[in-house]
This record gives structure tokens, C-alpha cells and sequence, in this order.
């Protein structure tokens, strides 16, 4: 039974090596798609370098669209009964593919959950193993109930090709936390899923980042993908409705954790009342009043925008 591992490759020229070598250390059957998604540095060649030694390399080439075009590039090319994303700034446990293998022939399922480890970049320590706990096959409205916590990331789940190939699920192009969005989309129609309580994956976290940018064009990027996902969660009729608004209000608190930053920012304040009103547009008005205002987002949220905008902050009143 055959494994695809999907590996999108932009500019990753200091990580790829180690990302390739942790795949190759299986030497069984498998197949590795290598995505080049228009990389400028020294990946491509270093790519070239690795197919040439191993057979089971296949290269595909393509502009610059991002970790979801990326990925669903790979998954259009795959021909495994599984696909295994892995993010080439990352690597794999020793092993990994063999522990898989075997789970896969002991319990074939439409997914396949496991735990991972942290790797912070910047002061190069690792974190213990993330959320370990062994889940028995069950639907996956079940296995979000039964979860202590699960990582939504892509490359924390084995997933069957037929998800892909006869449901038609893709990964959201133009979309951050598209892994979320992917999810929470396959969660309500998965069958069978079950959880090895093992640390298969090495994430790594790395400094300066789009995710810790309070740039416009990528605080409105992440505020956008933020509220694309409570819309999603907001239409699932088939998943447990208080999960569903936990992770609707978890989102929207990270949303105004990133707005609450990028307002203190000097950015223009037509811009800022612009991103104002495209969250309005999507979240439900607020009736807050007394202490629940005073010690709400929305006090200090019309205290920084009133700093900056008149509008913005009569939009935010009117808002509340």
C-alpha cells in the first residue's frame, strides 16, 4: 500500500536537506512529490541534487502561489492510497514511515492522527511531545469530542487519497490557517480516524514570520483568513455546536488580539477604519453595557481606534 508525501519548496534552501533526509531514511516503497513553488534561492538545485539519488523524488515545478496552491498541486500528482504533508522547513521522527506503514495495515481509515514536537529556532530547544493520547477508530465528530486537544496542522494527520480523489476536497487557495480550514471542512464527513499516541513530526517555529507581522497587507491577510474560518464554522451543521462556537470565539479572540496590534501601529487611518469595517461586516453586533463593557475588547478597542480615526471609533460605538 503505497504512501505519497506531498512537500511544498519555496525558498527553504537552509532547511530542505534536513527536511529530505528524514524522508529518505525509509527505504521502502513511497513516493515524494516535491513541489517547487517558484523558488529564487538555491532549493531548486538542491532538489535536482536529491532526485538524481533517489528514484522515488519526483519534481514539479510551478509559480509562486502559495502553501495551498503548492499543496494541491502535489495532491493532483499523487497516485499513494495515503498522502502525508510535510512542510519542507520541517522534518520527520526516524521512524516515522514505518511506524505508519504498519498502522496502515493493521487499521487502514480515512485519517490517521498523531502527536508532534516543537522546535524554537531561535533559542534551538525542543518542546516535550505535543497532545499524546491514543484515540481508538471512531467518526470525526467523535475524535474532536474525545480530544484533549489536537493540532489542526495538515502534516499532523495521514489522509487517504480517496478524501481527495471522490469528496473533492482541497486546500482553500489565498488562505491562512488553511490546514484549519481544511479540517474542520473534512471532520463532519471522516468515518474513521483514530490516534497514535506517538510524536511523529518535528514543527518547526521559526522568528519573523507573516504570522508575527503587523504589516497591512499581511495583518489583513490573517484577519481575513480568521473570519473565512468563523463563516465556515459558523455553516457545519454536522459537528458538535459547542466545539463549534469555542473555536468560533477562540478565533475571534485572536483576531482582535492582532487587530488590538496593528491599531497601535502607525499605519493610515483610513486603512485601519477600512479593516474595521470588514470584521463589522462579518461579526454579530455587540450589546455590551456596564462592567461587561469596562472590562471588554470593545473599551480598548475604541480607545485606540478614537486615537486615531473619529470614524472608526463612531463606526465601533455603532458597532457595539
Amino acid at each position: 500500500m503505497q504512501l505519497s508525501i506531498v512537500i511544498p519548496v519555496y525558498n527553504v534552501a537552509s532547511y530542505l536537506e534536513a527536511c529530505l533526509t528524514s524522508v529518505t531514511q525509509y527505504k521502502g516503497p513511497l513516493e515524494i512529490i516535491a513541489v517547487n513553488d517558484g523558488a529564487t534561492d538555491d532549493s531548486p538545485a538542491i532538489l535536482s541534487r536529491w532526485a538524481a539519488q533517489d528514484h522515488r523524488i519526483r519534481i514539479l515545478t510551478r509559480e509562486n502561489g502559495g502553501l495551498s496552491a503548492a499543496r494541491n498541486t502535489g495532491l493532483e500528482a499523487a497516485t499513494g492510497d495515503y498522502i502525508w504533508f510535510v512542510d519542507s522547513d520541517d522534518w520527520i521522527a526516524p521512524q516515522a514511515l514505518s511506524i505508519l506503514m504498519e498502522a496502515i495495515e493493521r487499521q487502514p481509515a480515512q485519517m490517521i492522527a498523531f502527536s508532534h514536537i516543537d522546535y524554537w529556532e531561535a533559542t534551538d530547544t525542543y518542546s516535550e511531545a505535543q497532545y499524546l493520547q491514543s484515540i481508538p477508530l471512531c467518526s470525526g465528530r467523535e475524535f474532536i469530542l474525545q480530544s484533549h486537544f489536537f493540532f489542526t496542522g495538515a502534516w499532523s494527520f495521514l489522509y487517504q487519497r480517496s478524501l481527495f480523489t471522490a469528496q473533492g476536497f482541497r486546500f482553500k487557495e489565498g488562505q491562512l490557517h488553511e490546514d484549519d480550514y481544511l479540517n474542520f471542512s473534512l471532520f463532519g464527513k471522516v468515518t474513521e480516524i483514530y490516534k497514535l499516541p506517538q510524536a511523529l513530526y518535528y514543527y518547526r517555529r521559526r522568528p519573523g514570520s507573516i504570522i508575527t507581522s503587523t504589516q497591512y497587507e499581511n495583518v489583513a491577510k490573517r484577519i481575513r483568513s480568521y473570519l473565512n474560518l468563523i463563516q465556515l464554522l459558523r455553516g457545519i451543521t454536522d459537528l458538535d455546536a459547542s466545539f463549534l462556537q469555542q473555536k468560533c470565539e477562540a478565533y475571534e479572540r485572536n483576531l482582535f488580539g492582532l487587530l488590538e496590534k496593528y491599531l497601535k501601529t502607525s499605519d493610515t487611518p483610513e486603512r485601519q477604519l477600512a479593516l474595521v469595517q470588514e470584521i463589522k461586516a462579518v461579526l454579530p453586533k455587540r450589546k455590551l453595557t456596564g462592567d461587561a463593557f469596562r472590562h471588554s475588547k470593545w473599551k480598548w478597542l475604541l480607545k485606540l481606534m478614537y486615537n486615531y480615526s473619529s470614524k472608526g471609533y463612531v463606526t465601533l460605538v455603532s458597532w457595539r
